[in-house]
């Protein structure tokens, strides 16, 4: 996978909080990362490639974090942030805030 690339589900401990900015309808790319910098994001350009037709989707990545892999994350993490965001951008479902769970532990016999 190259850096740029924006993996579809986030490792154990990882979480995401980013824009898909080829969803957003409110605004444009210009004005999207310009709110995002002064929501005090340093937003890095991302993108993915569909396999099925080539369609390459470009987001805003504005958080990754990595946290222990062992552990659930909670729910509410990066709520606040969230929300902020949903607040500002049309289509809310363009923010996104994957994150990636534990792997599962082997039952003992």
């Amino acid at each position: 996978m190259n850096q740029l690339d924006l993996p579809i589900v986030p490792k154990p401990g990882e979480v995401f909080l980013y824009v898909c900015l080829s969803e957003i309808q409110n605004m444009t790319v210009t004005e999207a990362l310009s709110l995002f910098e002064k929501m005090g994001y340093a937003p890095e350009l991302r993108y993915r490639q569909s396999k099925s037709d080539n369609k390459v989707s470009l987001y805003a990545l504005l958080k990754h974090e990595r946290h222990d892999p062992e552990s659930l994350i909670d729910s509410d993490y990066l709520a606040d942030e969230w929300e902020a965001l949903v607040q500002q951008i049309e289509p809310d479902t363009a923010v996104r805030c994957p994150r990636g769970l534990p792997k599962a532990k082997p039952v003992a016999a």
